[in-house]
């Protein structure tokens, strides 16, 4: 119906004049804006819509030019709808949005928007274009669609749109910059943009794509029955590797005026990314990123989201860490327990309260501080370098006791990184010792699972075999194992 409408403002040209009231002068936020809310998952494709800003509303008399012409407002609201729809219940929405741009802009002048140059548009500063239609449309808004096409673009899960995307950006900042040495007198650009929902929807769009590129190699590994070329696993993580460098400039653009301001959300977001680059440096870029969070925290104003997610982050960080474990990076393991070390020093522990008859956490930062141990032990768990397989051993063993002293209740998890560590054990009298001391300690804990069954089995076979399961063996398990 939009479309439809659009179509005949087109043919028609619409009225000459017209006005349309507002019964509330006062009231500015008179339309909506669909956005990304930062709190849901990365990988969700939801969009919501909610209340724009006063700022970055649309005036009652910016709706005024919809009656003298099919003005940019008139197809930002269609945009607006194709994009609310979504690429589920429409799935040629980005074609729909390609054709309504050169509508608007023309070929030419959409095509030389969305080419990888160093070309400025200067055409979008002169305040008109054409479109196919033939009529000279007023860009008075064109700052707020490209902000727009930013945010619509980087949701696809096609590659071509998400580089188009960080085409439409780049160029935004170019238009600024020489609108800054301008002096932008005209004030055609709103100095403001682009503002911080461009470039963090950039960077969950380049989550995404990592997430399609891990989830290609598990389809390919399992139709090839784990035999595929190296040369495309190698391109594909090449391809991460780079976008996570690309999303570091992102961080430093967003970090040069407020409008655009990274959030605690960016930084947890970098640090995803890196997480899934599987680049020997990614600890190295991780510690960076947290780095560069306390310095924002430090100075910032409204220091509560940033304190919110602080641990998490430090997670994120020991996730980097990880990555350079696997990748065999040396010293990896370490790193991460000299910063679980040193986030413990900085904000202390607080203790677990403890029911007469049920263990609770009564706090949330308790959960947060076990998710990091346990992340730490994964770290030492997958290093892969052979000379770092000892102290990845003892490193392991030493946070699990952290942990004992601190009050924090392990968890299945906890015992299946720990049995996974035991195979580091130089002899194997010291590994059969190692894992029967654990495996105890998950039983005394009632953890036991079918994962820690599995970690058993391929450390001490024996005990596995002759293992007799109890049900206090499990009692700590949400659902006990069968």
């Amino acid at each position: 119906e939009a479309e439809k409408l659009l179509l005949e403002m087109e043919k028609e040209g619409i009225l000459s004049s017209g006005t349309l009231t507002n019964d509330n002068d006062d009231d500015d936020s008179i339309s909506t804006s669909i956005s990304r809310d930062d709190d849901n998952n990365v990988d969700d494709d939801s969009v919501v819509v909610k209340e724009i800003d006063v700022d970055e509303s649309i005036s009652s008399s910016d709706v005024n030019n919809i009656y003298s012409s099919p003005s940019v407002l008139s197809y930002r609201f269609v945009l607006q709808t194709i994009m609310h729809i979504g690429e589920r219940n429409l799935p040629d929405c980005y074609e729909k949005v390609d054709d309504l741009m050169t509508r608007l802009m023309g070929k030419e002048g959409y095509n030389r928007l969305i080419e990888d140059n160093e070309l400025l548009p200067t055409y979008l500063l002169n305040g008109n274009f054409t479109g196919t239609t033939g009529s000279t449309n007023q860009s008075t808004v064109d700052y707020k669609l490209l902000n727009d096409l930013v945010n619509y673009f980087s949701w696809s899960n096609d590659r071509l749109y998400l580089e188009r995307a960080k085409t439409i950006l780049h160029k935004m900042e170019k238009i600024r910059e020489h609108c800054l040495a301008q002096g932008n007198d005209n004030m055609i650009w709103n100095l403001s943009y682009p503002d911080h929902r461009p470039y963090n929807s950039l960077i969950v769009g380049l989550i995404n794509n990592a997430l399609k590129l891990q989830r290609l190699n598990t389809k390919k590994k399992t139709e090839n029955r784990g035999i595929y070329t190296v040369d495309g696993v190698n391109s594909q993580k090449d391809q991460i590797e780079e976008d996570a460098i690309y999303s570091m400039g992102l961080l430093d653009s967003m970090m040069n005026r407020d409008s655009s301001m990274a959030s605690a959300v960016t930084y947890r977001r970098l640090l995803r990314l890196f997480s899934l680059s599987k680049s020997k440096d990614a600890g190295e870029k991780g510690e960076e990123i947290l780095s560069r969070m306390n310095t924002h925290m430090a100075f910032s104003s409204i220091k509560e989201p940033f304190e919110e997610f602080y641990l998490r982050s430090c997670q994120g960080a020991v996730d980097c860490w990880t990555v350079s474990a696997m990748a065999k990076r040396q010293g990896a393991a370490k790193r991460a327990t000299q910063l679980l070390d040193r986030v413990v020093c900085h904000h202390g522990i607080k203790q677990i309260h403890v029911d007469d008859d049920v263990e609770t956490i009564e706090n949330s930062e308790v959960d947060d501080y076990l998710y990091l141990h346990n992340a730490v032990l994964r770290c030492c768990a997958v290093t892969a370098l052979e000379t770092d397989k000892a102290d990845a051993l003892r490193l392991a063993f030493d946070t699990y006791n952290k942990m004992q002293d601190n009050g924090i209740l392990p968890t299945s998890y906890t015992f299946s990184q720990l049995l996974n560590c035991c195979s580091f054990a130089s002899t194997q009298d010291q590994q059969l010792h190692l894992s029967n001391l654990v495996f105890e300690a998950a039983c005394e804990a009632g953890c036991v699972n079918k994962h820690v069954l599995f970690r058993l089995k391929q450390v001490n076979y024996h005990l596995f075999q002759t293992y007799e399961q109890l049900p206090g063996h499990s009692i700590a398990l949400k659902i006990p194992i069968k």
